[in-house]
């Protein structure tokens, strides 16, 4: 659905080793000017898979995202559906207006 990153980079993120403090006391988690490239959404993937302690996570889009054809609720929808390790967690997706 996006593009942008490179698969080398892709790769990276997925073998990269989870920290400590994501297993054991990562609680909240804030994306602020979220632009909805592929590598944002990896690293939101990468969070919600291995914060097993993650209560919220809020990502809130950049400006210009109101001005583009890109559809949030798709995006919404897209983040939504990404594994959690946490049972617990709250996600909320905002533009900028929201806040």
């Amino acid at each position: 659905m996006f593009q942008g990153g490179s698969e080398s980079n892709k790769d990276v993120l997925a073998s990269a080793p989870v920290p400590q403090c994501f297993l054991s006391s990562l609680k909240v988690f804030q994306f602020k000017e979220f632009n909805v490239h592929e590598l944002e959404l990896l690293l939101v993937k990468f969070v919600m898979a291995n914060a097993a302690m993650l209560e919220q996570m809020t990502i809130c889009s950049a400006f210009w995202l109101r001005y583009s054809d890109i559809d949030m609720e798709k995006v919404k929808e897209q983040i939504l559906s990404f594994p959690k390790c946490s049972n617990f967690v709250m996600i909320q997706c905002s533009n900028v207006n929201s806040y």
